[in-house]
C-alpha cells in the first residue's frame, strides 16, 4: 500500500534512474547503502529502474560483488526494457522476469 500510487512511499525502497545516475559514483552510493538494515520492512529494495541497461559497465562493476553475495535483507530489481543489454556478468547473476502489460479493469 505504501508503494501505490497515492501510498505514502517507504524508506526502505530506493530508486535510481539509470538513465541520468548509472555511472560508477551512482551505484558505489548504492552499494554503500545497501548495508543498512530495512528501517519499517522485512526488506530493503533497491529498484534501479528506467534503463537499467544504461549503468555504465564500471557501474555494474561497482555492484558486482554485492549482487553476487547481497545481505540477507537486500532485493535488487534491475528494470529495462531492453535486457540484452545488461552488463552479461550481471544477467548471468539474477532472475529474468519478463512483465507485460495487464488490460484494464
Amino acid at each position: 500500500m505504501a508503494l501505490a500510487p497515492e501510498g505514502s512511499g517507504s524508506v526502505d525502497v530506493v530508486e535510481l534512474d539509470a538513465a541520468s545516475h548509472g555511472g560508477v559514483d551512482d551505484t558505489r552510493e548504492l552499494r554503500d547503502r545497501a548495508f543498512f538494515a530495512p528501517a519499517q520492512s522485512r526488506y530493503r529494495i533497491f529498484f534501479i529502474i528506467d534503463e537499467a541497461h544504461m549503468v555504465t559497465t564500471q557501474g555494474f562493476n561497482a555492484l558486482l560483488k554485492i549482487v553476487e553475495e547481497p545481505p540477507e535483507h537486500l532485493i535488487f530489481v534491475f528494470a529495462t526494457t531492453e535486457p540484452d543489454k545488461v552488463l552479461t556478468t550481471i544477467r548471468s547473476r539474477t532472475h529474468h522476469y519478463p512483465f507485460r502489460l495487464m488490460p484494464p479493469g
